[in-house]
């Protein structure tokens, strides 16, 4: 998403250490299912979002956006995302950036979403400008739609991955949250 930090919520820690009996927090399915994908083991793919990863995304998350570059290797950057609806999920772009770019030349994007319970989730798709400005910021960005076309579960049950936080920092950083969660509401509520 470019040059400053975005995503202000608070640090947090491990995502809930040693693993729970009875398979909780064992990736995106059902809970109290183990999902477990061991050593060459199957990873499930879904055309529409999980429970679990859709709640966490239907209350917005800061997740990493995924696009192809110009010379068709993968460019990564932070960014808002919100699931709409289980087949949907939308999220920013700044406006100058190579992000942008990359969507609008390829229309093709990838959500890494890591939450507390051991989600891990990439979810891909096709996506398109839905707005090219949006109001809750200050600063440029655009709002873009995926159409989920794929979400693979990526979580491990040996693991127990912390969820992706940041926290802000300095003298604006209750000003920045302000926005964060104006651009999360945006992203959730806006319809044409």
């Amino acid at each position: 998403m470019g040059r400053r930090p975005v995503l202000g919520r608070s640090r947090t820690g491990p995502a809930g250490g040693p693993r729970r009996r009875g398979g909780e927090g064992g990736g995106l399915g059902p809970a109290g299912r183990r999902r477990h994908r061991g050593r060459g083991g199957p990873v499930k793919t879904t055309r529409v979002l999980p429970d679990r990863l859709a709640a966490l995304l239907g209350a917005g998350a800061p997740a990493v956006l995924l696009t192809v570059g110009a010379d068709g290797w993968a460019h990564a950057a932070m960014t808002w995302a919100v699931a709409i609806a289980p087949d949907r999920v939308r999220f920013v772009a700044d406006h100058g950036s190579m992000t942008l770019a990359n969507l609008e030349r390829d229309g093709k994007a990838a959500l890494q979403v890591i939450g507390r319970d051991n989600i891990v989730g990439l979810v891909k798709g096709p996506a398109r400008m839905r707005r090219p400005r949006i109001e809750a910021a200050p600063f440029a960005m655009a709002m873009w739609e995926m159409a989920v076309a794929e979400v693979r579960d990526q979580a491990w049950a040996p693991v127990a991955v912390s969820p992706l936080a940041y926290e802000w920092r300095g003298p604006e950083a209750a000003v920045l949250r302000r926005i964060e969660q104006a651009v999360v509401a945006e992203l959730r509520d806006w319809s044409e």
